[in-house]
């Protein structure tokens, strides 16, 4: 049960932090920027897109290799856009938040169930253990992405400190195994 309650407010923590994170502090503008066209480009997107993310511009799928050499020459130095397209909007966020608070728990369920593993701990012991999977993730995924696709990652870097080392630390001290 110890278990239990440590991965339930671990998971609280990464909650109440990914909504400071999007929401009061705003870390992720750089997302959701604004452009004043945007009625104009979403009108323009109407109908010749399906739901998916795309690269534009971009070769179709089977291209030949002579074909990816000449898009290279063409295209390199100009203007290029990566859109995410999305028929309907939904402004509910009850199925969301359910949905990441969901993911948290079982996120922090398995940092219990790394604790495990290790015969003795202390706060900085759990801290490390919570910096090294937040570096990991972020690293792997939003960094490696940010490289390809030119994206300020500084909000998810943060996102990879704060809430991983406070669950950590938060659980060594809840799980106590001195």
């Amino acid at each position: 049960m110890k278990s239990v309650i440590g991965a339930f407010v671990a998971a609280l923590i990464f909650f109440v932090w990914q909504f400071l994170s999007w929401a009061a502090i705003n870390l992720h503008s750089s997302y959701t920027g604004y452009t004043e066209n945007q009625e104009e480009i979403l009108a323009c997107l109407e109908g010749k897109l399906q739901e998916g993310s795309y690269m534009l511009p971009n070769l179709p799928e089977g291209a030949s290799e002579a074909d990816y050499k000449a898009y290279q020459l063409e295209r390199g130095g100009k203007p290029w856009a990566i859109v995410q397209y999305h028929n309907s909007m939904s402004v509910g966020m009850g199925m969301n938040l359910f949905r990441g608070f969901t993911t948290d728990l079982f996120a922090m369920g398995l940092l219990v169930w790394l604790f495990t593993f290790f015969r003795e701990t202390n706060l900085k012991t759990g801290l490390i253990a919570g910096l090294t999977i937040g570096f990991m993730g972020f690293l792997l995924t939003y960094y490696t992405q940010s490289i390809w696709f030119k994206t300020n990652v500084m909000g998810d870097l943060i996102d990879a400190v704060v809430p991983w080392s406070l669950s950590g630390i938060w659980l060594d001290w809840w799980l106590g195994r001195k």
